[in-house]
């Protein structure tokens, strides 16, 4: 199969914006460096761009390997342009940002991968009934914040990194083909909040330098997991769902730990479905100056 190549350059687009139909493509790349960025995709696979660029420097196509490309860069004007993806090949979005800010409503865009590298400035994602199968959030100085509802999301990999800022993540609906979350970040808040149901997700990555995480897996998992939850100075508080198995083994050099509704044993803490429940969620919690909250809850004291 022969990659047909599609390079623009916004210089010479229209001030009122243009429409693109990427009947072959495979990759969109947005390569900005001071911006705000608006991204909305519709259920008719429209996905519509909002530049508001400043102080923007040309940057210039370079084909890797053979993919099939859009590649996006801009001068200082203020570009509206839309781009429809149609209903049948789906699309990677790149988007490579210096410093600005990053608005994306995913909505039912046949969008395959989002991949966000935004040096400083703000991330918001939001979407539902997403299509998205990977999604990669990376910021050196800022926030991300993703959120995203979905019934029956074919999402398998999900990741968020933070230099010095706030992340977040919130999960509703169900996510049946997730296997993966990754949250890592430097100095800033941490939090995550599921409402879910899990099939396959079962290794979780939770991890920061400076800063509280506040995480509540109040969901339900149809197989075992595994969570490593590390901060080197921060205050931990995790919320565990009480009908499935439970397992923490804590340590804090500092601090203290307080549990409600699990046991102390050998093993570590437990509540009372371990080793009654066929699934059993695994946790390794550190910290080396920072106290651990850890507390059980019934499924139903989650609100979706």
């Amino acid at each position: 199969m022969k990659f047909r190549i599609f390079s623009i350059c916004l210089t010479a687009l229209p001030l009122f914006g243009a429409t693109f139909y990427p009947k072959e493509a495979t990759e969109l790349v947005l390569d900005l460096q001071q911006a705000t960025v608006e991204v909305e995709g519709s259920q008719t696979g429209k996905l519509r761009v909002n530049v508001e660029p400043t102080l923007i420097s040309p940057q210039h196509y370079r084909k890797k390997g053979e993919e099939e490309q859009i590649y996006f860069t801009s001068t200082a004007t203020h570009e509206k342009w839309v781009v429809d993806l149609g209903q049948e090949v789906p699309v990677d979005l790149r988007l490579d940002l210096s410093e600005g800010k990053v608005d994306v409503k995913l909505n039912e865009t046949n969008l395959r991968t989002l991949l966000i590298d935004c040096n400083r400035g703000e991330v918001n994602v939001s979407g539902d009934g997403s299509l998205l199968e990977k999604v990669h959030l990376l910021q050196n100085e800022g926030t991300i914040a993703l959120h995203l509802r979905n019934e029956t999301s074919p999402l398998e990999d999900l990741s968020l990194e933070g230099g010095q800022g706030n992340l977040q993540l919130s999960l509703l609906g169900a996510f049946p083909s997730l296997q993966r979350i990754s949250m890592e970040g430097g100095a800033g808040e941490l939090q995550a909040n599921f409402a879910a149901q899990f099939k396959e997700l079962e290794e979780l990555l939770f991890k920061t330098t400076s800063g509280n995480l506040t995480l509540n897996f109040i969901s339900t998992w149809e197989i075992g997991a595994h969570f490593a939850i590390e901060s080197t100075r921060g205050n931990i508080s995790i919320a565990l769902p009480q009908e499935l198995g439970v397992l923490v083994r804590c340590s804090t050099a500092t601090g203290t730990i307080v549990e409600q509704g699990l046991i102390s044993t050998e093993q570590g803490f437990v509540n009372q479905a371990y080793g009654t429940s066929p699934i059993t969620l695994e946790l390794e919690v550190k910290t080396l100056s920072g106290n651990i909250g850890l507390v059980v809850q019934p499924l139903s004291s989650q609100s979706p």
